[in-house]
């Protein structure tokens, strides 16, 4: 799925709730190149929240 872009990495699923946790290099990835990846696969992202951690 996100095999385009190896610096990202899945730190959290949750199936029931439909949500993932990723961590990735903001200096080097942005989320329109995250979410371009996942449109590829037809994946919809609902609601896209950056935080820092």
């Amino acid at each position: 799925m996100l095999s385009a872009l190896p610096e990202v990495e899945i730190v959290q699923t949750d199936v029931p709730s439909k949500t993932v946790v990723l961590s990735y290099p903001a200096e080097e990835i942005s989320l329109t190149q995250i979410e371009g990846e996942l449109d590829k696969i037809k994946h919809i992202i609902g609601n896209a929240e950056p935080c820092a951690i």
